[in-house]
């Protein structure tokens, strides 16, 4: 499969690597797979039309997720991109948290008899953490941007530095009002 989609465009890789997603969700739970399946319809409804050849953003930041660095993701975007990359960032972050969620749920969500589809929507929508992470990124991908365009002395490093700052005080600030968990350590790491 990596060989076949190294030759084609970031829009595709993306649906692939959705159905296979819905696949191995659909190997845990018929009703999460088909929730997945609904929420990643909308999804694709908005990225195809919004920011298809940000695509990428949508493969990275789950990874960097698991790689605990997934603050550089809309610094880099801010820099390099529109605020369209808005859409691709959310949907990135939601589909870590998507992925997360039922991995770390995995058995529970097995051993539930009565309507898996909606627990699986609580545990997705009724996510602070995710919801907080959505917000900062696009809210810290908007901030660099704006300051990337002004015709300022560095301009891109301000942006950086600005947004970095931006982006660990709102995450910071944030958890702790939520009541959510977050790592400092990480957290200074990754923004650093």
């Amino acid at each position: 499969a990596a060989i076949v989609l190294s030759f084609v465009p970031w829009s595709l890789i993306v649906v692939v690597f959705s159905g296979m997603v819905i696949v191995n969700l659909y190997a845990l739970t018929l009703e999460i797979a088909a929730v997945v399946l609904v929420l990643m319809i909308i999804m694709f409804l908005l990225f195809f039309r919004f920011s298809s050849r940000d695509g990428i953003f949508i493969l990275l930041i789950p990874i960097a997720f698991y790689l605990r660095v997934p603050y550089v993701i809309p610094i880099v975007a801010g820099l390099m991109c529109s605020p369209a990359s808005i859409v691709s960032v959310s949907f990135g972050t939601i589909v870590y948290y998507i992925l997360n969620v039922v991995e770390t749920n995995e058995t529970a969500i097995s051993n539930i008899s009565s309507d898996k589809a909606s627990t699986a929507v609580s545990m997705i929508t009724g996510n602070k953490e995710m919801i907080l992470t959505v917000v900062v990124f696009a809210i810290v991908l908007l901030i660099v941007y704006e300051i990337r365009r002004k015709s300022i002395d560095h301009a891109w490093m301000k942006a950086i530095l600005i947004g970095g700052t931006v982006e660990f005080v709102a995450l910071l600030v944030g958890s702790l009002i939520l009541n959510t968990k977050v790592s400092i350590l990480w957290l200074v790491i990754g923004t650093a």
